[in-house]
């Protein structure tokens, strides 16, 4: 009987991927859920325009931790700001899909994440605009700090955009796993 509000289709895909985490996940791992914040600064170099912004990042993911190393899938939206110079601005923003591989050390930790962006981009100068989107790669490396489900990281991003000469972000974060 489907109650006010579910759908058939969202109920079966999550049994699926749910059986599918249990399937893949070796015995004795341990898999969580996390979801969490970034803020940092994006810097975008195209031509003549290099400037950087304000960014901020929402992150969902899935780990399975194993005695010394992870796996995980993480994805999440990014807001790379509005870096403005002499009129001109360029606002970047996009999905990114990650799949991500860690090392513990106690404590600390640290990762490395490679995957895929799907960007928008919206430029101005002064009497043009103009807009394009599409889909690059993207990678980064980080390092954690790990306390009960909370999690403390700092990042770099490097996303290939094509129409960019060079676009990245440094980042600081908050986790929670559950």
């Amino acid at each position: 009987m489907q109650t006010k509000g579910t759908r058939p289709a969202a109920s079966i895909a999550a049994a699926l991927a749910g059986g599918f985490v249990a399937l893949a996940a070796p015995s004795g791992t341990r898999a969580e859920a996390y979801a969490g914040v970034g803020l940092g600064r994006a810097a975008v170099e195209l031509n003549a325009f290099d400037e950087s912004d304000s960014a901020r990042k929402l992150i969902v993911g899935y780990i399975f931790d194993l005695p010394a190393v992870d796996f995980g899938v993480e994805g999440g939206y990014v807001d790379f700001g509005s870096p403005r110079d002499a009129g001109a601005s360029l606002d970047i923003s996009g999905l990114e899909a990650f799949a991500v591989a860690g090392v513990d050390l106690g404590l600390v930790g640290f990762f490395g994440k490679a995957g895929l962006m799907l960007w928008d981009a919206d430029g101005s100068v002064p009497g043009i605009s103009a807009g394009d989107d599409g889909s690059d790669p993207a990678y980064g490396v980080g390092v954690r700090f790990n306390v009960g489900s909370a999690e403390i990281r700092a990042e770099y991003e490097r996303f290939g955009i094509d129409e960019v000469d060079d676009l990245n972000m440094i980042s600081a974060g908050f986790i929670w796993r559950f």
